[in-house]
């Protein structure tokens, strides 16, 4: 859809954790995985963001995700 479109567009280190979790909350696949894996390429930039963690803390099945995509880089 065009709004999936115009967040993919938009999609930054700055912004994809945000984004991972609506497209989880919102089972947009698509979404989730561009997140997902520029979370893996931009790792360094995401976790020096402040409060970082506690976007994802909850989300402990992201968070797994997230950790086995890094380790399948």
């Amino acid at each position: 859809t065009a709004c999936v479109e115009s967040l993919l567009a938009g999609l930054t280190g700055e912004n994809a954790l945000d984004l991972l979790v609506m497209a989880d909350m919102h089972h947009c696949d698509g979404l989730k995985i561009a997140a997902k894996m520029l979370i893996v390429e931009k790792s360094g930039e995401v976790v020096e963001q402040e409060g970082w963690f506690e976007k994802v803390k909850k989300f402990e099945d992201l968070l797994k995700e997230v950790f086995q995509a890094m380790a399948n880089k």
